[in-house]
């Protein structure tokens, strides 16, 4: 019998389809790039992409991504987000099952979908969800920003929603239903400019931070921890505690520190200040305030600095005096939006000679603080604790030498840990 030859006429295009594929980023670009974005080494373009829907695959997302479909991690996938990467566009979804993102860089999408066994963490990051929000799984944000722009939060019974050390979950035009756990933090927050808070029967709501709902009510079912500062315009249902509008305002104006910023450094050339910051823009600033903290532990504006008005990826920012400043020390940078709104603030120390001891200033303070240490202190991480004991901000500190402390949202007296090579320790004052 002659053998039977089948010929297939037309192009065809292939992708790697390998089990449990590792996928890095080196450049820029179209997640369906296939020319130079994706590698399978780290080194060399693989001439492929991870495809949309990923199973067992890991992916290293150290570049700015435009996602050109949705994208569904199923079967124990992994995509990491590095403090340079992000994954954007606002018509697509994502969507987690039984499977992890880790995110230390910025997303902007159009849906979040957490299946039961997903896990989503978020640290120093901002996410930017254009839609609904559904979470059946784990949902850990730390020191970062949520921006829910339009469509419902839901919590599910399988659902665990955890906001540490001075998150900021602020939804537009929504509401958040709460049908299994949601802890916020003393120093985190859950906002609306309209919409309403849910916590059904059965469900949980933990922590000591705040919860202000600007337009729309806020109606408890369930647990409901008396330590959550809270105000609502509207109608409120089965509240343990009393409102406290004032308190819930600063609790929540306290964000997340800096997260479109990506450095802030200064030095001294000859006699001349500069000052060097770098953005990863998500909100466009209008202008910048540069301001340098004085002996009365009072901030002298210094300048102020037109932003560029080109929304890019990232932007570079160079500012340098006209050399007739000699002075040294302690220099705050904030960016504000076109209604005046702070974007965000970050504080650098620029001496010419090396500080000889760790320096803690303002103390007492009202707002935030800035901490300073010596080049020969190698800390690698600063804790601050409340008089029980108790974390209420961490933050890795390797190769940094400045720190901004913000106000942990109680008067109280709290130590300070820098642990490192010259473990050191000291009191902070909070009025």
């Amino acid at each position: 019998m002659k053998p039977l030859y089948l010929v297939l006429a037309g192009i065809f295009c292939f992708q790697y389809a390998a089990t449990s594929q590792t996928y890095y980023t080196l450049t820029s670009g179209n997640w369906n790039n296939t020319t130079n974005v994706w590698s399978l080494n780290g080194t060399t373009p693989c001439g492929c992409f991870p495809g949309n829907t990923l199973v067992s695959d890991t992916l290293y997302v150290s570049h700015p991504l435009n996602l050109t479909a949705h994208i569904n991690a199923s079967a124990t996938s992994k995509i990491q987000v590095g403090n340079g990467g992000s994954m954007s566009n606002a018509l697509f979804d994502v969507t987690i099952s039984n499977s992890i993102v880790l995110a230390e860089g910025n997303l902007n999408i159009k849906k979040l979908t957490i299946n039961a066994g997903g896990l989503f963490q978020l640290n120093n990051s901002v996410l930017m969800v254009n839609g609904s929000s559904d979470v059946f799984g784990q949902f850990n944000a730390n020191n970062s920003d949520i921006q829910l722009l339009a469509g419902n939060v839901q919590v599910f019974p399988s659902g665990n929603v955890q906001l540490t050390n001075g998150t900021r979950l602020h939804f537009s035009n929504g509401n958040y239903r709460n049908e299994g756990i949601t802890s916020v933090c003393s120093t985190c927050c859950i906002s609306s400019d309209k919409g309403s808070m849910l916590n059904v029967s059965g469900a949980n709501f933990s922590g000591a931070g705040a919860v202000q709902i600007n337009n729309g009510s806020i109606k408890n079912y369930s647990t409901w921890d008396s330590g959550i500062t809270w105000c609502a315009s509207g109608a409120d249902v089965g509240m343990t505690s009393t409102e406290n509008c004032l308190l819930s305002d600063q609790i929540c104006t306290f964000g997340p520190l800096a997260t479109d910023l990506i450095s802030f450094e200064g030095n001294f050339n000859a006699s001349c200040l500069e000052l060097y910051w770098v953005t990863s823009n998500y909100v466009l600033p209008v202008h910048f305030l540069v301001e340098q903290l004085q002996p009365s532990s009072m901030w002298q504006k210094i300048d102020g600095i037109l932003a560029f008005e080109e929304l890019e990826s990232v932007i570079r920012y160079r500012f340098a005096t006209d050399c007739t400043f000699h002075s040294d020390g302690v220099f705050r940078l904030s960016a504000f939006d076109k209604e005046g709104g702070r974007i965000f603030t970050s504080h650098t120390s620029v001496f010419r000679e090396e500080v000889e001891e760790v320096r803690l200033f303002p103390n007492p303070s009202k707002e935030e603080a800035t901490l300073l240490w010596p080049y020969h202190m190698e800390i690698e991480e600063v804790i601050v604790q409340d008089y029980l004991g108790r974390n209420i901000f961490r933050q890795k500190a390797a190769g940094e030498k400045v720190i901004t402390l913000k106000h942990p949202g109680f008067p109280g007296v709290y130590r300070v840990i820098l642990v490192g090579n010259n473990t050191s320790e000291l009191r902070w004052v909070v009025l």
